[in-house]
């Protein structure tokens, strides 16, 4: 029917072993209530700007990992002006 807790359990400590292979973060889990949950924008104004630009660039790159025909590179933007 579902899956037991042994189950689930194991692969949480799969995709703990993997964050840990492919990412230099902390890992922190926390069970919290709905009610209680504490607000990831203000978790992250709060952090120095090298440690934002660093989770950043770890999102970035487990992006470019899991997606397929993807090249790692910035988008272009061009703009048209018109001569006054």
């Amino acid at each position: 029917m579902g899956k037991t807790f042994d189950s689930i359990a194991q692969g949480l400590r799969e995709a703990i072993e993997h964050e840990q292979r492919y990412s230099s973060m902390k890992k922190v889990i926390r069970v919290v209530s709905l009610k209680n949950q504490p607000s990831d924008y203000e978790y992250w104004l709060s952090r120095p700007v090298a440690e934002r630009l660093d989770a950043i660039e770890a999102l970035r790159r487990q992006y470019l990992e899991f997606t397929k025909n993807v090249e790692p590179r910035l988008q272009r933007v061009c703009r048209v002006i018109k001569p006054a």
